[in-house]
């Protein structure tokens, strides 16, 4: 949201999935659960595309949705333990210095393992 308001136009910056995946990340990392209604929310969307962004989340293993013990009619959604450690890798990776170093690029190996990139390996 801040590169919206930076940036002063809302249109440019339309991503629901790196959204709710950003929203759901942050709720794991301070133990709160995410129900369905509030993961549309923080997509910025209307609510029947963010479900479609949802939807396609789950069907690639990135979120599962499960439902509340104590209200039939509540649903929450979570990350999977795999979509976790890729947003944890995303945000180590993003953020080391060796990550901005010229033109170097993940490969498929790195991203699957905690063992750091091949381009700080010197491959």
């Amino acid at each position: 949201r801040m590169r919206s308001q930076i940036f002063g136009d809302s249109d440019l910056f339309g991503d629901p999935a790196w959204d709710m995946l950003l929203d759901l990340y942050i709720a794991s990392g301070e133990g709160k659960r995410v129900p369905v209604t509030s993961a549309c929310i923080g997509a910025a969307v209307p609510t029947t595309t963010a479900l479609r962004w949802l939807t396609m989340l789950e069907d690639r293993g990135l979120v599962v949705r499960e439902h509340d013990k104590h209200d039939a009619r509540r649903i929450f959604v979570r990350l999977t333990a795999d979509a976790e450690t890729k947003m944890a890798s995303y945000f180590t990776r993003s953020f080391s210095p060796c990550s901005r170093a010229g033109n170097a690029r993940l490969t498929d190996a790195d991203i699957e393992h905690d063992d750091p990139p091949s381009f700080m390996l010197g491959k």
